[in-house]
């Protein structure tokens, strides 16, 4: 019986919808934590083309950044009240 109604079109599609939206809650949760990001450049600069192979030639940087949505806590968890009551 489980498995007929399943198959139906209908429940397939509601199925769906409710992984998507039960998505949507973890992505609003997920705002309520800090966020962590690298960002990296590597390349290769010279004065002589003869050098260009060479290892001194290597350039390389890495930016580290940090973001938080402290104080907008409360809208947060309010998105994630609307988006609970919508799933």
């Amino acid at each position: 019986m489980a498995e007929a109604l399943r198959r139906r079109p209908d429940i397939r599609q509601a199925e769906r919808r409710l992984a998507d939206e039960t998505a949507r809650v973890g992505v609003a949760t997920s705002n309520l934590y800090p966020k962590f990001r690298l960002a990296g450049t590597v390349g290769l600069e010279t004065i002589n083309a003869g050098d260009f192979i060479s290892s001194g030639s290597l350039i390389w940087g890495i930016l580290p950044s940090f973001s938080w949505n402290i104080f907008d806590a409360g809208a947060v968890r309010a998105r994630i009240a609307t988006q609970s009551a919508v799933q």
